[in-house]
């Protein structure tokens, strides 16, 4: 399961939806004596580009708390087994009782001991379970909501003082064709979030 985390960082294209692949058009009209001229001024968007990959594997936050996640997945998986188990050991000495397989009462004794006693567990297995997939669900949340945040607030501010329109993130052989070197702001991007990051932690 743990390989199944995401963080989904694709969230930049949030940022950049609004504007992608249009043209921002204002149309204006002017009035003279003459009659009525009209004239269309088109501007298009200032965009840059972000390596998904490389945030994914540099930006400090997202590599700690997918560790945290990890964890928390970790611990699904090993409820998860552990019920399996219980599970198939149950169908077992059931299917050996249909069959005649125990040739004692000692041994249909300690069967009948062990099925009880899987009876009972499986309730609290499954609440334990129930338990845990809430938390890893929770726990997901919240880390992309903060993920979210850290990267809108970041590039807010990054692009305050630029004139950049549009930052969207590019994933090599999955999303755009080409990306010009001197559009990708990806170390710039990387290097101030990880900087804020460490601030944050220092101040803790």
């Amino acid at each position: 399961m743990a390989g199944k985390i995401s963080l989904a960082l694709n969230i930049l294209l949030g940022i950049a939806v609004i504007y992608l692949f249009t043209k921002i058009s204002t149309p204006a009209e002017t009035q003279t004596d003459q009659g009525i001229a009209s004239a269309e001024i088109n501007e298009y968007p200032s965009i840059a580009f972000v390596d998904n990959d490389s945030l994914s594997l540099n930006y400090k936050f997202r590599i700690d708390k997918s560790k945290i996640l990890e964890k928390a997945s970790a611990d699904v998986q090993v409820l998860e087994n552990k019920i399996a188990k219980a599970q198939k050991d149950y169908y077992e000495i059931m299917n050996k009782s249909q069959t005649g397989g125990f040739t004692s009462d000692a041994e249909i004794a300690a069967a009948e001991k062990k099925v009880m006693k899987l009876q009972e567990e499986d309730p609290y297995l499954q609440r334990q379970m129930e338990s845990r997939i809430k938390r890893l669900t929770k726990l997901e949340g919240e880390i992309n909501d903060s993920l979210y945040s850290r990267l809108y607030r970041y590039i807010d501010s990054y692009t305050a003082d630029k004139s950049i329109d549009v930052i969207m993130l590019y994933t090599k052989g999955m999303t755009g064709l080409y990306n010009r070197g001197s559009l990708d702001v990806t170390a710039e991007i990387v290097t101030g979030l990880n900087a804020a990051y460490e601030s944050e932690k220092t101040a803790e």
